[in-house]
């Protein structure tokens, strides 16, 4: 048998990812069951991935590196479809960051197999109470010692009553439930950014001895329209741990409201229509999935879609005013061209008062427009973009890609928003890399910089491209890491600038949160000639 190099070997494991990554993209086209079964698990990676990437950020070198191998594993079970077994790793990985004490160890993971399933995540108090139950999302068997088989899928045994307390919490941060809040960060958990205000608990019940998978209704008191975080603990042998449930939003007059949203998106669902009114049309249609009781793969702050798609669908408000009434918070837009549309969120700086950065973020396969608002880093892009006073945009990439390029999205969004076309930037992840590779290649007159990280792209040469600096990285654990050294070595060879670095004991997902504070100190560099 002929020997294969370790490079073919690299190679043969991408292709291997590829295959799994179809797979998983196809199974997200198939029954309405699934998606619903693919959005509920998605939502507990997401939520278990800010855990950790909360508590790595303040972890210590060594507790990082001994968090890799299950992170590792949780990569390979994502894209294996075992999205169960990807969340059992998560956990084991966030419990080596932030390490509990021995004792507590066995407690914390036996109520961390369990998460809280609130039934319909929008409700009108005054007509619904809560419906909730207590899931089994895992069973607590050892690990298996490679990433083949394993029995960590969604568990649906018989019912079965757990010892202990189940409590559930309902909690608002002061000055951010009321409708019409512009605050941002309700329902990032584990994050205490300065100057949010302080969480504030609403409402409590109790269950003791509860039962799997069995529906239980919670009455509310009377409470302002807005959406709330749901804390919930689970209490046992004296020793008490916080396990995920959904948040909630709070809609009186949602049966109204929810006709008006209806007969709205039946009269417009097939026009075309400007930016604007694409906007809304994305947005009611999610909305009405949510009151119909779909899943969500992400916490989103319902009562700003609700009041946000009113406003949009409202022909007095023009969609500039829209954006810009809403500084220091990102927003869920569907940009439109013709029969051409793209879904993106956006954020835009707390001031607007001159040209502004412009920094484009580009996800990985599996993922969404959430990821770099939510995750990589637990959304540390976000603050950092922030600091800066930068606008990011956060694209939705599909099967087929993007929508509208980027070109097409500038020249949309230069129609509501002060851009500075000199200073626009791409940052990309893994797929995001390539995307943000085939963008620049494409329309490299338009790109001031790129970052790839954890993969890279097809470079088309071009004397404008030769031009633009570039950041490349990955984790030496990194699956993507043949993809990101070949591009670093095709933009040297049309002697392009380049950094590439390395990041030790870091693999394929952490990488964004590992090299984010080298990615922005780059994009500083680059911008700093062109100050005012």
């Amino acid at each position: 048998m002929a020997h294969k190099s370790p490079l073919t070997h690299e190679k043969h494991a991408f292709q291997s990812l590829f295959c799994s990554i179809c797979s998983y993209l196809f199974l997200l086209l198939t029954t309405s069951s699934a998606l619903g079964q693919l959005a509920d698990q998605r939502y507990q990676l997401g939520r278990r991935l800010i855990r950790f990437e909360t508590a790595w950020q303040a972890a210590t070198p060594d507790q990082r590196t001994a968090s890799v191998k299950p992170v590792e594993q949780a990569v390979s079970s994502f894209f294996g479809l075992q999205l169960a077994d990807a969340a059992k790793r998560l956990d084991q990985a966030r419990s080596i960051v932030d390490p509990l004490p021995i004792d507590q160890q066995p407690l914390w993971f036996e109520a961390n197999q369990h998460f809280v399933d609130i039934e319909t995540l929008i409700i009108d108090p005054s007509t619904s109470p809560v419906k909730f139950r207590l899931q089994k999302l895992y069973r607590l068997q050892p690990p298996p010692s490679d990433n083949s088989e394993s029995n960590t899928e969604p568990v649906h045994d018989s019912p079965e009553t757990l010892s202990g307390t189940l409590q559930l919490t309902l909690s608002t941060q002061e000055g951010s439930t009321q409708e019409g809040s512009t605050q941002e960060g309700l329902t990032r958990e584990g994050l205490t950014r300065e100057g949010l205000p302080q969480e504030r608990a609403l409402a409590s019940t109790t269950l003791e001895t509860p039962t799997l998978d069995a529906w239980t209704t919670w009455s509310l008191p009377s409470l302002p329209n807005g959406d709330y975080t749901i804390r919930a603990t689970l209490n046992k042998n004296g020793v008490e741990s916080e396990i995920i449930s959904e948040n909630l939003t709070l809609c009186q007059g949602l049966t109204e409201r929810s006709e008006a949203i209806s007969a709205w998106y039946d009269g417009n669902r097939r026009g075309r229509g400007d930016s604007k009114q694409s906007s809304a049309r994305m947005l009611a249609k999610e909305i009405l999935q949510i009151c119909k009781g779909s899943a969500c793969e992400t916490d989103i702050p319902w009562t700003q879609w609700i009041e946000d798609f009113e406003s949009l669908s409202d022909e007095s408000v023009p969609f500039d005013q829209w954006i810009q009434s809403h500084p220091g918070t990102s927003r869920w837009c569907q940009l439109s061209n013709g029969n051409k549309s793209q879904v993106i969120r956006l954020r835009v700086p707390s001031e607007l008062h001159k040209p502004t950065p412009v920094l484009f973020a580009f996800h990985g396969a599996g993922g969404s427009e959430n990821m770099f608002f939510d995750t990589y880093g637990a959304g540390r892009l976000i603050d950092l973009a922030g600091e800066r006073g930068w606008i990011v945009i956060a694209p939705r990439q599909t099967l087929n890609g993007l929508g509208l390029n980027t070109v097409e999205m500038l020249d949309e969004l230069e129609k509501i928003l002060p851009i500075d076309r000199s200073r626009v930037m791409l940052v990309g992840h893994s797929m995001g890399a390539a995307q943000a590779m085939q963008q620049v290649s494409n329309y490299p007159e338009h790109i001031r910089a790129v970052a790839a990280l954890g993969g890279g792209g097809m470079v088309k040469r071009s004397d404008a491209l030769e031009q633009i600096p570039f950041y490349v990285a990955a984790g030496d654990r990194d699956f993507g890491r043949p993809r990101a050294m070949l591009l670093a070595k095709q933009l040297k060879e049309i002697q392009a600038n380049v950094q590439y670095n390395d990041f030790e004991n870091v693999e394929h997902l952490v990488i964004v949160q590992a090299a984010l504070d080298h990615v922005f100190r780059f994009f500083d560099d680059v911008l700093a000639p062109l100050k005012n």
